[in-house]
């Protein structure tokens, strides 16, 4: 099988967006990637385990996260349907923030995050730069980001409130409540401790590729299968890149 380059990925686009062509980019060995994209299972657990002798935890989820970041470089983009000056139809836009589609949302939304929480007194692991730490004498919070969800937790009730609070007035929070599903993995509380469990995940994985009643084999590939760019194509290859990812 193949998948035909007429049909290129799509992207969580918003209302007003970058554009799925290709951008063009200057090479000034300006990073584009985003520090909290790195493995976080490790630091994960490691917090859950923290999670379960704490007093409270909360799963927050940033709104448009990439939309908050600022843009130090300049990026331009063709005016967006329905915003074209008239007078200057050929005229372009000089991005003051973020949007989705660009290379450089993802670290400018996780620039913009992580400075916020140093000035309200976090500090950020050496072992995990997605992990924040605040120490007072009122007590400890730990914040582990991943893209725009979150987990907090920490020593109070009262003194992780406070900084959601924060969080909502200076970005637009959703608050998920207590943590039971965060990433894929399902967390559950017992008197011996947190099970960790991703049945849920393959479940849902397998429902979404219409396989919720496939027998299981041995090996995750067809034995023998031989593929080529001139195979049979894709009915669906949005779907196929989607499944492959969340695998």
């Amino acid at each position: 099988m193949a998948i035909s380059s007429s049909s290129p990925p799509t992207l969580p686009l918003n209302t007003m967006h970058h554009g799925s062509f290709s951008m063009i980019t200057a090479s000034d060995g300006t990073p584009k990637s985003n520090p909290a994209y790195t493995s976080w299972l490790h630091t994960d657990q490691t917090l859950l385990s923290l999670l379960y002798s704490s007093l409270t935890e909360e799963s927050m989820n940033v709104k448009n996260a990439f939309l908050h970041g600022f843009l130090n470089e300049e990026v331009y983009m063709e005016q967006p349907p329905g915003y074209t000056d008239p007078q200057f139809p050929q005229h372009v836009c000089r991005l003051k923030r973020a949007l989705y589609g660009l290379k450089q949302a993802p670290r400018a939304w996780f620039h913009r995050f992580s400075s916020f929480l140093l000035k309200l007194g976090f500090h950020s692991s050496q072992a995990d730069s997605s992990l924040f730490v605040y120490h007072s004498s009122l007590g400890t919070v730990y914040l582990l980001l991943y893209v725009d969800d979150m987990i907090i937790t920490g020593s109070t009730h009262s003194l992780v409130h406070t900084f959601i609070t924060r969080l909502s007035n200076e970005f637009s929070m959703k608050d998920l409540g207590d943590l039971h599903y965060f990433l894929g993995v399902e967390v559950q509380a017992n008197e011996k401790g947190l099970f960790l469990s991703q049945t849920k995940y393959a479940l849902d994985l397998l429902q979404r590729a219409s396989m919720i009643d496939a027998k299981p084999i041995s090996t995750p590939f067809v034995v023998g299968q031989h593929l080529s760019a001139e195979g049979t194509l894709f009915s669906d290859p949005t779907l196929f890149r989607s499944l492959a990812g969340a695998l």
